[in-house]
């Protein structure tokens, strides 16, 4: 049994049946051994699986069920009675769930360090915190509240703030502090080293002396030069290409615009070499020009030159270093900082838990380290070894030498090419060849095997794979540079290329499209972006594959961020197409319907928030009022336009520049929204969110962004309070509302959009990529982290630097070129990953881009396709886009309906009252009141209130609403004051009262009952009912029943009255 079996595999090669099989074997061959056996993964949802299948493949093998383990485990287990072993297996497991040892490697470190927290004084019931986020935000905003107490601290940022607004980047520092604060979690910043302010200072100080020195050298030559052509009369107009030529150098280095101006340029170079070449042969100074060259400039220029090549180098490396020093100053603050956080909050950060383990394991007896927390592993199974960190690895490493050395299994699967998460710190080099080196005393046991054939993707998708990365690899190589990298060809190399499972030996489509948006334009006339245009053939091609016999759940659209997700998502349900499902992509925040509204109610709490007002006329104006105008130039400062009317289409002339004065505002909003402000932002907050979808419209088509925020706007409402500042302020710092998403059932039938990092692992018929084209290389201005050898920046350790070419002159410039090479293989392994998830079918959008710089993958994309077959230019296509044969299998059993609309109504449309008695309102029509029902009205007023200063309150809200008008409203105001005059009467709309307006209550037998009025002071009670027309047995008995069931509820005195509107009189009974 004693072996170490590595697995390369590759996409859809059979992996985790791999896995499950190896776990048989083992715990078949003894079943009591399940407790010995460790399964390690990288995701929840992995290890979920593992669990599944093997807990189903015992369950097929003890009921003799057909089992594709089966013919295998029989071959490799000859004398093992299977059925009975997989039973005894499987009752062992159910019995003892918990000791069923497969999860992921965080869980399983967490299950140490929790064992483990008396001897390493980590708090007992501690919570492990596993985003990170929330620990960086609340550290941030804690240095930040430091400004002002702390006064080296505060100067210290101070200077970092001057340093940004020198840089013209704006003075604000909180993003950069955030920057820092997240490198702190990752497993390489435990090897920087950590320097004092004072020592960052000195080195600043020299590193600046170093920038000055020899930005003076040169500026003194450049003068010098400058100042001998005027004074022969001359001016860098006289000489060749003017400022762009050799003389004009002089001008560069005396008025650097930046570091490169200081370089040279192959025309300064050939003016070395040949004096002639300053001046144009045609021109009339050229002997005195030529003369003077040869005699004063030239000598100046081999001067120049001779500083750029000795000190060029080290000048570029310190004015590289010096943009990011100051950050260097923060990390102890920012240490002690998350120190506090994790105390104060009792949670250590899933970030923690590997380093955390890694010092108890250092310089220990590690075996026994395990042991103590009841774990007594002999054979180990570890997946998605390409994910693993060489943190995570060293602590695991202890365990496998253990294992091997004491003659029992390890098995590591893994495949390079779908390592994508080097950004937390997975390490492909472990798997292509740190291992061997790890575990070189084993070299004789150990037994490597390539999982070569894929059983999900059909006969053209894998041979369109297979072709793309090897050739893909050999560009990428020639192409940027990368001299033959070794990880690169080790991933992609020889066992690239897979064979096709037998089930899948059929045809497949493959289609990539290079969209060009030159000339492009909407019905509007406005500029098309090529993304605009992708989506536009995404929405086809996805009607078309539904024409053909796929469903919408057959369908993946893959992106690289969750911003674009959204935007797809927006733009579909925009299409009616809202058959979707997306966790990420559908968050709310994104919704620009969502975003609205919340200015809206930003604009409700503070009508001079003049940001929210300009949000809320912007997005109404041009998404609902559909006028069509720039809002760069409805932005700017414009004080002479006034606008006069509105339109319900489009125009075809620009909307004019707004100056948001209280004239304009009023005539593009709806009035029933103007005329009504102090009204609105008074209503509880759900009610709000009623009033406002159906003032703004909407809820004229479905919207599950709508739907989802008012789910939210509800549960703040019933979690916290009704109000609406309260609202803001939990929107605005909530976690939960970050995170919210439109929530769809896995089960509907619908569109996955997904980002390629969460796709990993995952397989879909069709597979969508509409955006393929982020950048091969490193971003421009992210920070990076390099190192070099080279006194005085080797004091420094890992430097925090801003990626730019200017990196390449400095002496980071090897580190740099590596990185630069890990950042194309990790978008060659992104690339791999999302082309690797469609089973028939895959469809890739990108840019048509004709430059030659190799620097996005849709350029590598756009080379290889056309390196695989030139004579196709426009659209790349490999295999048939085929009808999908008819099939019962993939339908769903559905009684859901597709909404036309969101309904969304305002309370009073739900509100019922009964009629009591035509004499008021008679009474009232005298007086010219019509049509309404004022006898509801007085009756809903009075029966509503809790006491009598909310009369004209309600009174506005049923004018809000249509009920009545302004002028009805006066006269029912005067009716209500009439009725209270009658002393009986007003004193039952006393303040000291708690008021019950009605309020159903449920009878044992399923009767309810709804009392108009109930007010309560301690326990004594009092019922009212408001009547109209003229007393009646019926209405004392329905009082009297009131009062018993109030009784029965404990109240205690109970009374009850009846309260007649049209004589003004009070029975009490």
């Amino acid at each position: 049994m004693n072996a170490l079996k590595i697995f390369k595999s590759s996409a859809g090669s059979g992996k985790t049946f791999t896995l499950v099989k190896e776990y048989l074997k083992l715990v078949l061959a003894h079943p009591e051994d399940y407790r010995s056996i460790l399964a390690i993964t990288f995701t929840n949802k992995a290890a979920e699986e593992m669990k599944s299948r093997i807990v189903e493949a015992l369950v097929d093998l003890s009921s003799g069920n057909k089992s594709p383990l089966l013919e295998i485990l029989e071959k490799d287990l000859p004398k093992v009675n299977i059925r009975v072993r997989a039973e005894k297996s499987l009752k062992n497991i159910l019995h003892d769930y918990s000791s069923f040892s497969v999860s992921t490697i965080d869980s399983f470190f967490q299950r140490i360090l929790r064992a483990l927290a008396r001897e390493i004084h980590l708090p007992l019931k501690m919570e492990v915190e596993v985003s990170t986020d929330d620990a960086i935000l609340a550290v941030t905003d804690s240095i930040l509240r430091e400004v002002g107490n702390d006064k080296e601290l505060t100067d210290w940022l101070t200077d970092l703030a001057l340093q940004k607004m020198g840089e013209e980047k704006g003075w604000n520092i909180e993003n950069d502090i955030g920057v820092v604060a997240g490198e702190l979690f990752k497993e390489d910043h435990h090897n920087k080293k950590i320097l004092s302010r004072e020592d960052i200072k000195r080195i600043y100080l020299e590193l600046n002396r170093t920038r000055n020195v020899f930005t003076n050298k040169l500026k003194k030559i450049g003068d010098e030069a400058l100042s001998i052509i005027s004074g022969a009369g001359f001016s860098l107009n006289d000489f060749s290409y003017k400022e762009a030529g050799v003389a004009g150098y002089f001008q560069k280095i005396s008025n650097p615009k930046n570091a490169a101006s200081f370089l040279t340029g192959s025309r300064v170079e050939k003016g070395i070499d040949d004096p002639t070449s300053w001046t144009s042969k045609k021109s009339e100074y050229k002997s005195t020009l030529d003369d003077l060259v040869s005699t004063a400039l030239l000598p100046l220029l081999q001067k120049a030159v001779a500083i750029v090549d000795n000190e060029y180098r080290e000048y570029i490396t310190a004015n590289e270093v010096l943009k990011k020093i100051y950050l260097f100053g923060l990390v102890n603050d920012l240490q002690d900082k998350f120190r506090e956080y994790r105390k104060e909050n009792n949670v250590i950060l899933l970030s923690d838990t590997t380093k955390l383990l890694g010092d108890m394991i250092e310089g220990n007896d590690t075996p026994f380290i395990y042991e103590k927390t009841g774990n007594r592993f002999k054979h180990l199974l570890i997946d998605e070894f390409q994910d693993t960190s060489l943190l995570q690895w060293k602590n695991l490493l202890p365990l496998v030498v253990n294992a091997l050395g004491s003659g029992f299994m390890t098995l590591i699967v893994g495949d390079a090419k779908q390592s994508i998460y080097r950004w937390r710190g997975g390490n492909m080099n472990l798997l292509i060849r740190d291992i061997f080196t790890d575990l070189v005393n084993f070299k004789s046991i150990i037994q490597p095997e390539v999982l070569s054939t894929n059983f999900r993707s059909k006969k053209e998708i894998v041979s369109f794979n297979n072709q793309f990365f090897l050739n893909a690899n050999e560009i990428a190589n020639v192409q940027l540079d990368m001299n033959d990298h070794p990880i690169l060809n080790l991933a992609y190399g020889k066992d690239l290329s897979q064979m096709v499972a037998s089930k899948n030996d059929q045809s497949g489509y493959v289609e990539v499209n290079y969209i060009n948006s030159e000339d492009a334009e909407d019905e509007d006339g406005e500029a098309l972006k090529w993304k605009d245009l992708a989506m536009k053939n995404l929405l086809t091609e996805i009607r078309n594959q539904i024409a053909n016999g796929f469903s919408y759940r057959d369908i993946s659209i893959l992106v690289r961020k969750n911003t674009e997700g959204n935007e797809i998502a927006t733009f579909l349900l925009e299409n009616e197409i809202d058959k979707i499902i997306s966790p990420d992509s559908l968050l709310i925040t994104g919704s620009p319907r969502i975003n609205f509204l919340v200015n809206v109610l930003r604009f409700l709490a503070d009508q001079k928030n003049a940001i929210a007002r300009a949000e809320v006329l912007y997005y109404y104006a041009l998404n609902i009022a559909n006028l069509k105008f720039d809002k760069h130039t409805y932005f700017s400062d414009h004080k002479n336009f006034k606008y006069t009317g509105k339109t319900g289409k489009k125009d075809n002339t620009l909307f004019p520049p707004e100056s948001l004065n209280e004239s304009n505002f009023n005539s593009i909003l709806p009035e029933s929204f103007t005329s009504h402000l102090t009204y609105l932002a008074n209503l509880p907050i759900y009610e709000i969110s009623e009033q406002l979808v159906n003032i703004f419209g909407l809820n004229k088509k479905p919207d599950a962004f709508i739907q989802r925020f008012q789910d939210l706007v509800l549960e703040y409402n019933t979690g916290f309070d009704s109000s609406l500042e309260g609202f803001i302020n939990w929107w605005d710092s909530s976690k939960k509302v970050r995170n919210a998403s439109v929530i769809t059932p896995q089960n509907e039938d619908a569109i996955q959009i997904i980002t390629i990092h969460r796709s990993k692992g995952l397989q879909f018929p069709i597979v969508f990529m509409p955006f393929c084209d982020w950048k091969l290389l490193p971003k421009s201005n992210e920070l990076i982290w390099l190192q070099t050898n080279q006194e005085p920046f080797s004091e420094l350790g890992k430097t925090a630097l801003v990626t730019t070419n200017a990196l390449k002159e400095t002496y980071y410039s090897e580190n740099y070129n590596e990185e630069v090479n890990q950042t194309v293989i990790d978008n060659m392994n992104m690339l791999y990953v999302a082309f690797t998830r469609a089973e028939e079918k895959l469809f890739i959008y990108c840019p048509q881009d004709n430059k030659k710089d190799l620097n996005s993958v849709s350029k590598l994309i756009s080379r290889t396709c056309h390196q695989l077959d030139p004579e196709q230019i426009d659209t790349f296509s490999k295999g048939e886009n085929f009808i999908k044969p008819k099939s019962d299998k993939n339908k769903l059993n559905s009684t859901s309906t597709d909404l036309r609309i969101y309904p969304s109504n305002r309370w009073q449309d739900k509100l019922s009252l009964s009629s009591h008695g035509n004499d008021l309102i008679e009474m009232i029509e005298k007086k010219d009141m019509t049509k309404v029902n004022y006898g509801i009205l007085i009756h809903a007023l009075l029966a509503e209130v809790k006491d009598t200063s909310e009369f004209k309150h309600l009174a506005d809200k049923f004018v809000f609403d249509g009920l009545i008008t302004d002028d009805q409203k006066k006269i029912l105001l005067e009716e209500v004051e009439t009725v209270l005059k009658v002393e009986e009467i007003a004193g039952l709309f006393s303040k000291e009262y708690e008021v019950k307006a009605e309020k159903e209550i449920i009878l044992p037998t399923g009767e309810v009952l709804r009392p108009d009025r109930v007010i309560i002071k301690n326990k004594e009670a009092i019922v009212i009912d408001f009547k109209s027309g003229q007393p009646h047995k019926k209405h004392e008995n329905q009082v009297t029943q009131y009062a018993d069931i109030l009784r029965k509820m404990g109240y205690s005195p109970v009374s009850s009255k009846l309260v007649y509107l049209t004589n003004r009189s009070v029975i009490s009974v």
